[in-house]
């Protein structure tokens, strides 16, 4: 019975494993997919508002992945109040370096476009980063993803330093949208092999 019952929880973490690891990779599709399409409106010459770009950059991506990771908790992992409680709080912080790089740092210094353009960059970093701090989640996918976020930021320091074109604005965009995605399907990777190790130990 003890040999079933260790079996069964290690089912239960592969589980929670690879939910884990799909998640990742929902979010660099969406976020990917929508910050690309951005760019290619802009591109094709449509003049819109902040308030749509806003829309497609931001919100809609936002609310996508959020319905379809509800939909992964509510039907796969079945966390206690306390874990949920502790998941919620983790989210606030890691949604604090977006407020401050984009909503107070802009009031107290004249910053150019290009640091709209890609601030989004290094505050996904270092939200993750707090956000491990706080909740400590077991994969450590969170502190690796920020830390690899961070370290890869230094490939923006040159275009800060370039002459600010509409190809630079585009371009850095696109590249902080290349380098997420490929933090994330490395993050997704590193999560199932973790799955698979788990499944691999002995009983």
């Amino acid at each position: 019975m003890i040999k079933l019952g260790d079996i069964a929880l290690k089912l239960e973490a592969y589980r929670r494993y690879i939910i884990s690891a799909l998640g990742w990779v929902v979010f660099g599709m969406i976020f990917g997919s929508m910050i690309c399409l951005g760019n290619a409106l802009i591109l094709f010459g449509l003049k819109a508002s902040i308030g749509f770009y806003t829309l497609v950059f931001v919100i809609f991506p936002s609310f996508l992945g959020g319905v379809v990771l509800n939909r992964f908790w509510k039907y796969y992992l079945f966390m206690e109040k306390t874990v949920k409680k502790r998941w919620k709080k983790g989210i606030l912080l890691f949604c604090l370096p977006f407020a401050l790089f984009y909503g107070l740092v802009p009031l107290w210094w004249k910053v150019p476009p290009i640091y709209f353009a890609t601030i989004w960059y290094p505050s996904l970093g270092a939200g993750f980063l707090l956000y491990w701090i706080y909740t400590r989640e077991r994969t450590k996918a969170t502190l690796y993803s920020g830390i690899a976020i961070l370290l890869s930021v230094l490939v923006l320091v040159p275009l800060y330093r370039a002459k600010e074109t509409f190809e630079i604005l585009m371009a850095s965009q696109l590249l902080c949208a290349a380098m997420m995605m490929l933090v994330y399907f490395g993050i997704a990777i590193y999560i199932f092999f973790r799955a698979e190790e788990l499944c691999l130990t002995k009983t």
